[in-house]
């Protein structure tokens, strides 16, 4: 990668472990297994004996290598222990260094699989867009600029929508009434009803029922604003917590809103889990997806871990918010306590499936823009990137993607993305390369632009509609009466993500290593996704494949095996990736080593480690449902060619035989040549078909 250097190595029991700035790469003895683990991806490090160290990932994976000798694994320990686990600075992120590198690589070469361009950075998204595309009214609705600097609310956007009749003024004096300033926002229009999704966080109503008028008027100016026969239906408010989570918070100022007080309301709890329950269940399923299978109790055992009945009540919550908006006509106010966690998920997912432009490739990206990262979800908490707080730390995006996973498995072409995708997206906002998700919000990211000169590169850089793999091959354009999504959420219809929480099978078979000598002597050799036999490597060329692909080590010539003998251990220099006359220093050869390993990992001279990752250099996500939908498509497009080859032909010999009647017969033969010639063109056809 750019800007990698190798920092440490060893051999375990199964095969040899790096360390790196950046991630642990783990590769078995005979070739057929390779993990890769960005440092910020993992969640803990724990010692099961005085041998084996269990990684646990923050995407669900869990990785265990065993050392040579205990004494191997105490040093390991702490060496992980403080790359992963220690406190950090954002400042300390790979995803600064990456950039710097990257950019300077591409000045030189272009990349083939980063885009650099307005549209991939992680420049805050257009409220105008929005209002333009959802056709907001300008007589009623208007984008206010009264949080350019930020001083209205901290963790909003710079510009949102709000009614017209509202002033800033107004608007300021309102924000009081909710919690860290977090007032009704208004964020999607149904535009055949003229409905309107809005969110907030929790009124600050407190023991003694606070009231504050100021909030009251703009749910009021929101009413008024709705066209004709919308204005005097009710507003469902849709609080994501339980009736008694939502009165508990009373003792800390907030609350609920009261009927009595918010006319034409209605308030519906759903009862979500907080960031609390999401992360006790996700580690209840990872621990379970790692841990022995057994057959018997495995479903029960993941029912108890509740995390897809977890996602069955958000996708719940969703689908009540999208039927009041467009079947009964309703515009829907939703918060939670602090807006930022569970009312981000309903409201993006409601987005989702409601509106066709967010199953887009550029949708998606400004979906996540808009109601993640501007509205101020708290991704460097909830990812851990400071490894700060544990209390603060939640899978709650991952939890959403989880979601879309589920309406992605049952609507394939409702999708312009693929899994891989989604996959991508899901281990990236855990990994530390991109910028695009170490922040708690958009004001905490400008703050640190203003005191750095340096940018990170944004995650859609990568994944993006320009690289076909991401592409869904069999996307369909929806019509118009089949714009919004109608999911199932019965048990039988959620599925487990086991693309993400499992990983490939070549990540599979380093917790597994007789699977993997078991795959050699088989000869399904180095992955589950070629057909073709593979030669084994034993660890040298395992770790002459990691260098050349990754600059990340370089073997030491003295160590290189003779023909045909088995290779010993060896020791890997620390010199730069592909340089071995030159000591490793940042700021003169690793620009130069990043070249060089993109030119060696386009010759492909490695291949057996070099197929199994991906560019950026976590282990290839195949996806197994578009590339036998790409096979078909390629088929029927050399069936289309030849037919239209035959038709070709068939209209050629037509314009000759008919020139050729036109002179040789007498206009008394015309009818007799034109039932000859009839009879010429069906059997071009019987033969055609």
């Amino acid at each position: 990668m750019f800007g990698e250097n190798l920092e440490a190595s060893t051999d375990t029991v199964n095969g040899r472990i790096y360390l790196t700035q950046y991630r642990i790469i783990i590769v078995d003895r005979v070739g057929t297994a390779v993990a890769t683990i960005p440092l910020l991806t993992v969640d803990s490090i724990e010692t099961r004996d005085i041998f084996i160290l269990q990684i646990n990932c923050k995407n669900g994976r869990v990785f265990k290598v065993t050392a040579e000798s205990s004494e191997v694994a105490c040093e390991w320990f702490k060496k992980l222990m403080q790359k992963t686990c220690s406190q950090r600075s954002v400042n300390d992120v790979f995803a600064w260094r990456f950039a710097k590198f990257a950019k300077q690589s591409m000045k030189l070469h272009s990349s083939c699989w980063l885009k650099l361009n307005a549209s991939c950075s992680d420049i805050e998204s257009s409220a105008s867009d929005d209002f333009d595309r959802l056709c907001f009214d300008p007589e009623h609705w208007r984008i206010s600029d009264a949080n350019t600097n930020f001083e209205l609310c901290e963790t909003y956007p710079q510009k949102v929508i709000v009614p017209k009749s509202l002033t800033d003024e107004e608007l300021r004096a309102a924000s009081e009434g909710r919690f860290l300033n977090r007032f009704p926002a208004v964020v999607w229009r149904c535009k055949e009803k003229g409905t309107v999704l809005l969110r907030s966080s929790q009124p600050r109503v407190g023991l003694f029922s606070y009231r504050y008028p100021q909030d009251e008027r703009i749910l009021e100016c929101v009413r008024n604003a709705l066209p004709e026969g919308q204005s005097s239906s009710t507003l469902l408010i849709i609080d994501a917590r339980s009736y008694t989570a939502a009165f508990a918070n009373r003792a800390k100022g907030g609350g609920f809103e009261s009927a009595e007080y918010y006319r034409q309301t209605e308030v519906q709890f759903m009862g979500l889990p907080n960031i609390h329950n999401i992360r006790y269940s996700f580690n209840q399923l990872r621990a379970l997806l790692s841990g022995p299978r057994e057959q018997a109790t495995f479903l029960q055992s993941l029912q108890t871990t509740q995390w897809l009945h977890y996602l069955t009540s958000l996708i719940d919550a969703a689908l009540q918010c999208v039927a009041a908006l467009v079947d009964d006509g309703r515009s829907v106010l939703v918060h939670c306590s602090d807006g930022w966690d569970r009312t981000t998920q309903i409201v993006s997912l409601a987005k989702l499936i409601a509106d066709p432009y967010y199953r887009t490739i550029a949708g998606f990206m400004c979906l996540i823009r808009r109601e993640w990262v501007d509205f101020g979800h708290k991704f460097g908490d909830r990812t851990g990137v400071r490894n700060a707080d544990p209390n603060e730390r939640s899978p709650v995006f991952l939890q959403w993607l989880d979601c879309v996973h589920q309406l992605q498995h049952q609507f394939p072409a409702a999708f312009q993305f693929t899994r891989s995708f989604l996959t991508k997206l899901a281990q990236h906002c855990y990994s530390g390369m991109f910028g695009t998700f170490l922040w708690n919000s958009l004001s905490e990211r400008r703050k640190m632009q203003k005191e750095s000169d340096a940018e990170t590169l944004s995650v859609w850089c990568y994944l993006n509609e320009w690289n076909p793999q991401f592409v869904n091959v069999v996307y369909e354009e929806p019509c118009k009466n089949a714009r919004r999504l109608r999911p199932a959420i019965g048990v039988e219809n959620i599925v487990l993500w086991n693309d993400l929480y499992m990983g490939p099978l070549v990540e599979q078979r380093i917790n597994a290593p007789e699977d993997a000598q078991n795959s050699i002597l088989m000869g399904l050799g180095a992955s589950q996704h070629s057909e073709g036999d593979r030669c084994s490597l034993n660890r040298a060329h395992s770790a002459e494949s990691l260098s050349n692909i990754d600059a990340i080590m370089c073997q030491s010539t003295s160590n290189q095996p003779h023909a045909g003998s088995y290779a010993p251990p060896h020791v890997l220099s620390t010199r730069s990736s592909l340089s071995t006359d030159t000591e490793c220093r940042p700021d003169e050869n690793d620009q130069s080593a990043s070249i060089s390993t993109l030119k060696q990992y386009r010759r492909g001279r490695n291949p057996h480690i070099a197929r199994e990752l991906d560019a950026d250099g976590l282990t290839k996500m195949v996806d197994v449902y578009q590339e036998r939908a790409r096979k078909r498509i390629d088929d029927y497009e050399k069936k289309i060619r030849s037919l239209e080859q035959r038709l070709s032909n068939i209209e050629r010999d037509r314009k000759r035989y008919t020139s050729g009647l036109s002179a040789e017969f007498s206009s008394q033969n015309t009818a007799r040549s034109v039932r000859s010639f009839l009879l010429h063109l069906r059997r071009r056809v019987f033969a055609f078909s």
